[in-house]
């Protein structure tokens, strides 16, 4: 644990102390970590709306394939609507590589930044502090907190704003079909958001103190 001895600026000391701090507060480093990257993050953001898009379509386009075979409908119209399916994934599989690319570029650029305010700091530290902390807890919160850190944000991005967005659609989809699925649906989401709610605050203590 680093102790009172080091004072760094509000956002190193955050990010590299085990303080609980509040949403607010999260969101404030966030933005700061993300403002000057802000064209690639709204570039980011175009390619998750259109890859969410495109997960969205295709199991539209299925239906109507399904419903095609039903009825006496002509080929061309199955093969119109098989082309179509495939391309969409196509798509979908570049935006959300180009995507991730994208994400892990802002959260390298991020993190490397930060780094290089770490190691600037501790540079100017005075030799009591560098006696009183070993170099392998140093590595580890300057580096091994900080890489941490990187892959919260590309994860986070990617992965769970991606997938709540994605959720979202989907329920607006069922919802608009009929309203006891998309009630079925919202149950059942909201059952297992408790559920792993509970389980992070079971495992987070055991993970911080294993840290520690």
């Amino acid at each position: 644990m680093w102790t009172t001895s080091w004072a760094p600026g509000p956002d190193l000391e955050i990010w590299t102390s085990r303080l609980k701090i509040s949403y607010a507060q999260y969101r404030s480093i966030l933005v700061e970590q993300l403002a000057p990257q802000k064209g690639l993050v709204v570039v980011l953001g175009i390619l998750m709306f259109a890859s969410i898009g495109a997960q969205l379509v295709n199991p539209q386009i299925i239906r109507h394939f399904i419903d095609l075979t039903q009825t006496p409908a002509p080929v061309g119209q199955l093969t119109e609507a098989a082309v179509a399916f495939i391309l969409i994934a196509l798509l979908h599989q570049t935006l959300e590589t180009v995507a991730t690319y994208v994400s892990e570029t802002v959260s390298w650029t991020s993190t490397n930044r930060l780094r290089s305010k770490l190691v600037r700091h501790c540079l100017g530290l005075d030799m009591s502090f560098h006696n009183d902390h070993t170099p392998g807890e140093m590595i580890e919160r300057v580096d091994g907190d900080v890489n941490a850190l990187g892959n919260f944000l590309s994860r986070f991005i990617i992965q769970i704003l991606g997938n709540v967005l994605l959720m979202l659609g989907v329920l607006v989809m069922l919802f608009g079909e009929d309203w006891r699925t998309g009630s079925a649906m919202l149950g059942v989401i909201l059952l297992a958001c408790t559920v792993l709610t509970l389980l992070r605050n079971i495992a987070v203590p055991h993970w911080a103190g294993e840290i520690d």
